[in-house]
């Protein structure tokens, strides 16, 4: 039996413009989307069992310590299932906050329609024919990335 692919969208913001666009978009190429206002309304409405194919993309707050701990509950609580956070490039490096604390991938806000269609192509069964650009890498002269 084949499971149908969800993206899961959960955004605290009070507005959502930027999930709401995300959502449209993506149902614009056929994929279900189900948006929450929290992780705890997500748990609540999803099963235990959720897993790949599906995804969830977490928008995080700039408190990186909530974000983190919401990542690493949806981790403990759904192990199986991808978790893309997006969220704004600060200082403290929120990205790989995001990845320690168990997300697949982070994306920054500034970059979300650029990237996420290619991480979801890679993430999603029989979604190839997403429009996307290649990641890319840039190395500094400090050997940071």
């Amino acid at each position: 039996m084949e499971t149908e692919s969800t993206v899961y969208i959960v955004d605290p913001d009070q507005d959502q413009d930027m999930t709401r666009s995300l959502a449209a978009l993506l149902e614009m190429y056929d994929i279900p989307v189900l948006r929450f206002d929290d992780v705890e309304a997500f748990l609540t409405a999803t099963p235990p069992e959720l897993t790949h194919p599906s995804c969830l993309l977490l928008k995080l707050e700039n408190d990186g310590n909530e974000g983190e701990a919401e990542i690493r509950q949806v981790r403990e609580e759904r192990p199986q299932l991808p978790i893309i956070a997006i969220g704004d490039e600060t200082p403290e490096d929120m990205g790989q906050q995001a990845r320690d604390a168990g997300a697949t991938d982070f994306i920054e806000k500034s970059l979300a329609a650029t990237y996420l269609f290619h991480r979801l192509a890679e993430l999603i069964p029989g979604q190839a024919g997403l429009p996307s650009t290649e990641s890319s890498t840039m190395t500094m002269t400090d050997g940071k990335q």
